[in-house]
This record gives structure tokens, sequence and C-alpha cells, in this order.
């Protein structure tokens, strides 16, 4: 079952200053109106040592939205480039919203051709703060400084139930076999070893 993303669960892992938002005056391009009310009052987690890196200009973004090289790059896709605007990057990957749909698309950064990475903004900052919610789970530096306690079963299956969260919250995610979800938890299995 789809969970609600709100400011409140995702300021439960992030702070509140790393929540960028975008003004109302600067969402007329995007036409999706959950997607609208996310960038609004939610925002996207921008931490220089997270997941996660919101671009520069988040309105500039959205007021230039469209991938005109898309079709240049990738001749043979069958998606359309027209309205999607930059958000920012997993690395080494950018991610774009549709801004008709709320979409967000993965353009690898090795050039293959751009893949459906979540069927929502929703589901995105879900699995965004999924991530970050485990993070004393996986990440040893950060479970110390936080003052998390150590036991033998640090890490163990942490990512089995993030991938058990992610199919549950949004399966189309996960069918691409090369989709920067696994990445992320493969990193999140061997983060430590």
């Amino acid at each position: 079952m789809p969970q609600t993303v709100d400011r409140a669960l995702m300021e439960s892992v992030f702070p509140a200053a790393d929540l960028v938002t975008v003004p109302e005056s600067a969402l007329a391009p995007v036409s999706h109106g959950r997607t609208r009310e996310l960038l609004r009052d939610v925002g996207l987690p921008d931490q220089s040592t997270g997941w996660f890196q919101t671009v520069k200009d988040l309105p500039a973004e959205i007021a230039d939205k469209g991938w005109p090289r898309g079709r240049e790059l990738h001749p043979s896709a069958v998606l359309v480039f027209d309205e999607w605007f930059s958000i920012g990057g997993i690395p080494y990957d950018a991610m774009v919203v549709d801004a008709a749909s709320g979409a967000v698309y993965c353009i690898p950064g090795s050039g293959a051709e751009p893949y459906l990475l979540n069927s929502s903004l929703d589901a995105f900052l879900y699995f965004l703060y999924s991530v970050e919610a485990e993070r004393p789970n996986y990440d040893a530096e950060f479970a110390e400084e936080n003052g998390y306690e150590d036991d033998e079963d640090f890490g163990v299956g942490v990512d089995e139930r993030l991938l058990a969260v992610m199919r549950a919250e949004d399966p189309v995610a996960l069918q691409n076999p090369e989709s920067t979800w696994y990445m992320v938890l493969e990193y999140v299995r061997t983060f430590g070893e």
C-alpha cells in the first residue's frame, strides 16, 4: 500500500534545512497536481553526503522544462521528453520528473537509454526516506555519531528490508534490472565491508 509522503515524514529523517521546496510562483509549468504539492510543501532532500543531491536551481530547471537533446541522443526511445525537468541525481545518474504525469525517470550516466525510475514523485521521495531511515542500520559512522547502539546484527538484512519496502511501494521501480535502486541496495548491502 503506497505511503503518504508529507513534510513531517521527510523531516523525521532529513533536517528541515536540507529539504528544498519550490515557491508556487515557479510551479506553473508543472501541470501534475500532486507533483506541484510535493515540490511546494514537502521538498526534495539535498545532502552533499546523502544519496540524492538536488539540482542547484530547481525553479530554473522547472521553467526550462523539456529535454530537446533527448530525441537526438535516444532516437529509438518511445519516451516523450517535452515535459521533463531535472531534479538532481543519485551518483552517477540524473533524475527527471515528467511535469504532466509526475513520473520520475533516470538518465543513466553511462549514456544508456533513459528509463522509468519511479511511477511518481511520491514513490521516489518515499524510497529516499526509506533508505535514509535505515541509515543507522548500515552506516556505522552515522550510527556512532548519532548515538545508536552497536550490535552483532549491524547491517544484516537491511538491503532485503528495503527491497521489500520498495517492491510493496512501487513495483515498477524494480522492473529494470539496471535500475539505480539496485545500485543503492548493493551499496547498502556492502557498506562497511
